[in-house]
């Protein structure tokens, strides 16, 4: 039931961004698209045990970013955007086999971009989940997810961004994920 009802409202989200598309116009108060790569440090406490999975708080991991985002510039201070930010690890020492994890969250955005400065702060809501890569999407346990961050317009189209990336899951295992992300951001409009 709920991933039929993200999938219809990204889909209607989408199409109102679209119709009064004029990309790719060198003007970023129109629509915008955004992908970017780069590394995460990530902290997870797990409060409850679940499948194996132990109490406490995992080592901290390197690993992986990545940042996905589709809005809209309404002007050329802010955007408004969906956005997906993800870290992967490759295990959790308190997790009982050393697999490939995905922190993520999907949501709504904001980028706001401070005058005369190349500087530009990075908001978002959404949800947050934990993911094992290797199972399908209705394993993954889901929660509140926020992000808080700053970037900075290295040239036109390009961004370095620094991100902080919170994630609650009170399902069936209860745990809390602190991730660090820096990731080098293209984004076209």
């Amino acid at each position: 039931m709920f991933n039929k009802q993200y999938k219809i409202s990204l889909m209607l989200s989408t199409v109102l961004l679209g119709s009064s598309l004029q990309a790719f116009d060198e003007v970023s108060e129109k629509f915008i698209f955004s992908l970017g790569v780069g590394a995460a440090l990530t902290s997870t406490k797990f409060e409850s045990g679940y499948s194996g999975w132990e109490s406490g708080r995992a080592n901290p991991e390197v690993g992986l970013a990545t940042s996905f985002k589709l809005g809209y510039g309404v002007n050329e201070r802010m955007s408004l955007y969906l956005f997906r930010d993800s870290s992967f690890v490759h295990g959790y020492s308190k997790a009982p086999k050393r697999e490939t994890y995905g922190n993520c969250i999907t949501g709504l955005g904001m980028n706001y971009h401070y005058k005369d400065s190349e500087f530009y702060s990075i908001y978002g809501l959404g949800m947050g989940q934990l993911s094992k890569l290797s199972e399908g999407e209705s394993e993954a346990q889901r929660g509140l997810g926020v992000t808080l961050g700053l970037g900075c317009e290295l040239a036109s189209h390009l961004g370095f961004e620094t991100t902080y990336m919170y994630i609650n899951v009170d399902d069936d295992i209860k745990f809390a994920t602190h991730s660090l992300q820096a990731t080098l951001n293209y984004y076209f409009y």
